[in-house]
This record gives C-alpha cells, structure tokens and sequence, in this order.
C-alpha cells in the first residue's frame, strides 16, 4: 500500500502534515523569520495539547520542512479531545437538569 501525505494551508505562515492517519495531524510547521531577516520553516511534531509539541526542525523552505516530516509512525498519539462515554453521560445529565431548570423558571410544564 502507498503512503500518501497532505499538507493544509491553516493561514498564510502554518501548515498541517497529515500522513498514515487521517485523524489528526503528523506535524505542524510554522514560517519564522531568523535574525538576519531570512524565511525558515519550524517543524514541530503535532499533539493535541501544544505543550507536549516538539521540535523536528528548521528548515530553508516548505519542502524541505514537509520531507522531514517522518513516515510511519510508531503509535497513534491520544487524541485528548474525544469525550469518553462517562463524559458523554455525564453532559447528557447536566443538559437536562439545565432544560428542566429552565422550564421551571419560564414557568412552562415540563414535556416528560
């Protein structure tokens, strides 16, 4: 089976680095500019939570930050986003004390 990346314009100086897993991003890179005014283009491996982000890398130009980009990877990283099934209940129960709440203080009838 081929690999096959994708790169996503996010604004004009980040990009997203999908690889092997559609779910989320590989890397993002970032354009910078350095001291003596020049381009450059920082890697940094994608997480969820940016301060478990790490660099890869500066590079002269786009290409070369996307090429450094790794194929495979090891492991799916924890996609933190994704409630749980407790987290999905227990929002479900917060949701309807709040219309419950809110039929009792518009003093309409409660539709159970």
């Amino acid at each position: 089976m081929g690999t096959v990346g994708t790169r996503i314009t996010v604004d004009h100086n980040t990009w997203l680095i999908m690889r092997e897993f559609p779910q989320h991003p590989k890397a993002v890179i970032s354009r910078i500019t350095d001291t003596s005014g020049e381009e450059r283009f920082l890697v940094l491996t994608w997480m969820p939570d940016p301060a478990e982000r790490r660099m890869v890398g500066i590079f002269r130009s786009l290409s070369e930050a996307d090429a450094a980009v790794p194929w495979p990877s090891r492991e799916t990283p924890p996609l933190h986003y994704a409630p749980s099934d407790e987290a999905r209940a227990k929002q479900r129960e917060e949701n309807q004390r709040a219309t419950q709440r809110a039929e009792q203080l518009s003093g309409r009838p409660s539709r159970r």
